[in-house]
């Protein structure tokens, strides 16, 4: 007769999260937002040039950035067009409402530099 008839097995399950680390990624770096008020999808970079395709491939959709947090040190400028051309807007600081500045959801390359960063 076998015991274990009708038991329920419990099975201990290991679940793992992949954490995708960008060698542009910076920790401390401006991160971006898909919605006003600092929510939606993020995405934090470093310092460097994102033009179209390296913005979505650093997880930052084209025409989709909404609010920006910018650290202490950084500057982000933002461009309309691909190609760093087109209306710039520069950041300097935390910006909840890109709409209060005209780049809401307007956003297709960026550049972002640190203080003391050649």
């Amino acid at each position: 007769m076998n015991r274990l008839a009708g038991a329920v097995l419990a099975v201990p399950v290991v679940v793992a999260a992949a954490v995708w680390l960008w060698p542009d990624h910076d920790p401390a770096g401006p991160t971006f937002y898909t919605a006003a008020g600092y929510g939606g999808t993020a995405a934090t970079r470093g310092p460097g040039s994102y033009d179209l395709p390296r913005l979505p491939a650093a997880g930052i959709a084209n025409d989709t950035i909404s609010s920006i947090r910018v650290p202490a040190g950084y500057t982000v400028t933002a461009y309309a067009e691909a190609g760093f051309t087109g209306t710039a807007w520069t950041f300097t600081a935390d910006t909840p409402d890109l709409a209060r500045t005209g780049s809401n959801d307007a956003i297709s390359s960026l550049r972002i530099a640190r203080k003391g960063t050649p």
